[in-house]
């Protein structure tokens, strides 16, 4: 039996970011990237897009891939690990879970 993707509702004037009815607290660039990848509604989206878009930078500047991975790591335990909402697409980025 497959379970109901999670209800995700995202206020961005007033940055607050609700799953399941629960209030969800990131950091403001956790806000965004979570933001970012839940309007790709399900399409990749590479760690140099969050780069250029998060940080408002060439991806070849400052910001390394591992400093992604360590946010998107801190969302998932933020928003719990029973609510799996990001996954990993292997060398490419990550999406949403589409259920």
């Amino acid at each position: 039996m497959k379970s109901s993707p999670p209800l995700i509702r995202i206020d961005k004037e007033r940055f607050q970011i609700h799953v399941d009815g629960r209030e969800i607290n990131l950091s403001t660039i956790q806000f965004d990237i979570f933001v970012m990848i839940c309007e790709a509604d399900g399409k990749v989206v590479s760690r140099d897009q969050m780069i250029t878009k998060v940080w408002r930078c060439n991806p070849k500047l400052k910001i390394q891939h591992r400093t992604i991975d360590q946010h998107i790591s801190r969302i998932r335990k933020t928003v719990g690990k029973k609510l799996p909402v990001i996954r990993t697409v292997r060398d490419r980025g990550y999406s949403l879970i589409r259920h």
